[in-house]
């Protein structure tokens, strides 16, 4: 996850390991859920949610998640979060050559065991992706 300001500048960024076996969306949706929570932790306004996987995005703009499988569950405990936050929050899809940072990101996990936060100053991978 990556927070940037309205100028696209570095707020902050952190990585996190999920455990267990995943889907591709199922892991983004899991991932956007943690955004939220860290969103909500450290009451961020006007934020905008990137996501290069467009089925994720379409579900949090829908209305319509009422299902009983892994996703909507998960979608559900986002819809939650987004209640909890006090401020606007709108979903993005974007292209993953435009979201190098987050994927950076994500490889990152598996050179650190344990969730890492960097605020301030970005650690160097990523510093050389925001210029």
């Amino acid at each position: 996850m990556v927070v940037r300001n309205e100028m696209g500048s570095f707020v902050a960024c952190k990585i996190s390991r999920m455990v267990g076996l995943f889907s591709p969306t199922i892991a983004e949706i899991m991932g956007v859920r943690e955004a939220l929570s860290w969103i909500k932790d450290n009451n961020w306004q006007n934020v905008i949610v990137e996501s290069d996987n467009l089925q994720v995005v379409n579900v949090l703009n829908s209305m319509n998640v009422e299902n009983f499988s892994m996703m909507g569950g998960i979608v559900s405990d986002c819809r939650s979060l987004i209640n909890e936050i006090s401020c606007e929050i709108l979903f993005s899809h974007v292209f993953r050559s435009a979201n190098g940072v987050a994927h950076a990101l994500a490889q990152a996990t598996r050179s650190f065991p344990n969730a890492m936060e960097w605020t301030l100053s970005p650690p160097e991978f990523v510093s050389l992706l925001l210029l």
